[in-house]
């Protein structure tokens, strides 16, 4: 699973695409990244400033599916 958030439009995209590439060529066995990949754009928004907290209830919503799935195929 690759998470990564940022203040930005775009979130992680590069950054997560440049460790797929790097996990794919050392073989690592990775999930499709569609529905299993953590973006989270304009952070500054969607985080509470006081307790740093996720806030924004899609993304938590989000974020809760994608670990799911990712605990079902660690189980499999």
């Amino acid at each position: 699973m690759n998470a990564g958030a940022a203040t930005g439009l775009m979130g992680t995209l590069r950054a997560q695409l440049q460790l797929r590439q790097i996990l794919t060529a050392l073989q690592v066995k990775l999930l499709s990244p569609v529905g299993n990949e953590i973006l989270i754009n304009q952070a500054m928004a969607k985080f509470d400033e006081k307790t740093g907290r996720l806030a924004d209830e899609a993304t938590v919503k989000f974020v809760d599916e994608v670990v799911e799935r990712f605990i079902d195929s660690v189980k499999e």
